[in-house]
């Protein structure tokens, strides 16, 4: 009879071992979305009609492990933005990044403040196509800023 209980319970112990959910046999999806991605930024504020487009524009994502990224993007118009603890969800192929955090922005060197912003981004699961967005209700009645990937497009008329 013990050697049946013994045989039981070791059953159900391969079987928890092995029937274990997607996040614990998985890739971190933090780990998937952490890189470089360099493309062009256009910001939109309330005073002005067009928005205005920065080329060559890079901003890395560092993944701080379970589910959790730190973002950094340095402009050189509009300054530099930090958000750490943003968090990453997975939805098919693709990866949603969602957090608050700050930019030190000025309209001279030495003149710097900083403002609370918040963080939204959308990445493939291949890396070539995303979307990332800075909104800072603080500045120049609400400020939007996305970096997105490729070059600007032509803004002659």
């Amino acid at each position: 009879m013990r050697f049946d209980k013994f045989l039981l319970m070791a059953a159900v112990a391969a079987f928890a071992a092995v029937s274990c959910d997607k996040a614990n046999n998985g890739t971190d999806p933090s780990e998937s979305v952490a890189g470089t991605y360099s493309g062009y930024s256009t910001a939109e504020f309330q005073y002005s009609p067009d928005p205005m487009v920065s080329d060559g524009q890079t901003l890395t994502i560092t993944s701080t492990g379970e589910g959790l990224v730190s973002v950094s993007y340095v402009s050189d118009t509009w300054g530099k933005f930090t958000v750490n603890d943003a968090k990453v969800s997975e939805s098919g192929d693709d990866f949603s990044i969602k957090g608050e955090g700050s930019t030190l922005m000025g309209m001279q060197p030495g003149s710097e403040q900083e403002y609370p912003c918040t963080f939204t981004g959308t990445v493939s699961g291949d890396k070539t196509d995303f979307s990332f967005v800075f909104d800072v209700p603080g500045v120049m009645g609400g400020l939007k800023i996305s970096v997105l990937p490729g070059t600007a497009p032509s803004t002659e008329k």
